[in-house]
């Protein structure tokens, strides 16, 4: 029985990190092409001007540029293409309005 339940602590405490994080997995450092890009934001996504491509917008977007482009007008932004959460998403740095 103490080994059992020995083992389960063990077992516990070797899976906790797995847990720790909030499930968003971005790569920030490694991963991270700088990127000047001309569009629209709308719900979390940005639209590329004069193209079929779009990004998600990463979670760790800067929140004073998003609010630049909340309005659906035209916006150039600065950012980064990260790896994160399985795919690539846009992490907007600063956003000015055309």
């Amino acid at each position: 029985m103490k080994r059992t339940a020995l083992a389960l602590v063990v077992l516990l405490l070797a899976a906790m990190p797995l847990f720790a994080h909030d499930g968003k997995s971005c790569d920030m450092k490694t991963s991270g092409k700088s990127v000047e890009l001309t569009g629209t934001i709308a719900d979390n996504v940005f639209h590329v001007a004069n193209s079929d491509q779009k990004y998600d917008l990463c979670e760790r977007s800067n929140e004073e540029a998003l609010k630049v482009g909340s309005d659906g007008k035209a916006v150039k932004v600065k950012g980064k293409i990260v790896h994160c959460g399985g795919g690539e998403k846009l992490v907007i740095e600063s956003a000015n309005k055309i």
